[in-house]
């Protein structure tokens, strides 16, 4: 494979095969999406698609026989330029988490903004700016957990809501060897992404509590019993230690 991506301009590893080639000889790239590793210790999932290019319809479907004798199922792309394509696949940084990356963002982005609308610009129904807890660090701390709880949630539903849908669509078709609609199988293919990004919010979400609900222990001063009659003696003041958040601790 590559170590630099082809450009525009650039020919091919294919092409340039294919000009030191003397005529009748046809090059066909590919097996560039598969790795050595995975050939030899058959780790492939079964009807993984492994895109193909050429000049030659006869060639061509040879290479997408031998692909189907392993497992595999053939991606034509065209013609041999399009090898330039194929060429930069294997040096793309996690092609297939762009996507999903770039929902959970926006899901958690949407969620924050609109906690964040429903305190400080809307308040009792009225249009305002009300600026109430910002100060306190709620905006870092009960603002994000909370967002997190949120978009764990739909994450995880997103993950299972897929499965379903295709489920009923076998049911209504009456067999499961038919493909499923572009959008469907798109969705399906991201849910392992979707998944870990569900985890991640829900660590957050779960260390959050941890830190937030830790007890934290302080010095509370309070007046002692008098002796001689019923009321608090004020002047005489005890020191007790213990939670911040306790019952008994709590005072005005």
């Amino acid at each position: 494979n590559r170590t630099s991506k082809c450009s525009p301009g650039q020919l091919s590893q294919a092409e340039t095969l294919q000009q030191m080639l003397p005529p009748g000889a046809h090059v066909v790239k590919g097996f560039n999406t598969i790795s050595a590793y995975e050939l030899e210790n058959q780790t492939f999932s079964a009807g993984q698609q492994v895109p193909i290019a050429g000049n030659c319809p006869v060639m061509k479907n040879a290479v997408g026989v031998l692909l189907d004798r392993l497992g595999y199922h053939a991606s034509d792309m065209g013609a041999l330029d399009q090898a330039r394509v194929i060429e930069n696949i294997p040096l793309a940084l996690f092609p297939d988490w762009k996507i999903p990356l770039l929902i959970s963002v926006i899901i958690w982005f949407f969620l924050y903004f609109r906690l964040f609308y429903g305190k400080h610009l809307c308040d009792d129904n009225k249009f305002g700016w009300f600026p109430k807890g910002i100060k306190e660090g709620k905006m870092f701390l009960k603002y994000i957990n909370k967002t997190c709880d949120s978009h764990a949630l739909i994450l995880l539903a997103a993950c299972y809501l897929p499965g379903t849908f295709a489920a009923y669509i076998q049911l209504v078709r009456g067999t499961k060897y038919s493909e499923f609609p572009g959008w469907l199988d798109n969705w399906l293919k991201m849910r392992k992404q979707l998944g870990i990004f569900m985890l991640l919010s829900a660590s957050i979400h779960a260390c959050f509590y941890v830190l937030l609900f830790f007890p934290h222990y302080s010095r509370v001063n309070i007046p002692t019993p008098s002796i001689t009659s019923e009321d608090w003696d004020w002047a005489n003041l005890m020191s007790v230690n213990g939670p911040a958040y306790a019952l008994d601790l709590q005072g005005n």
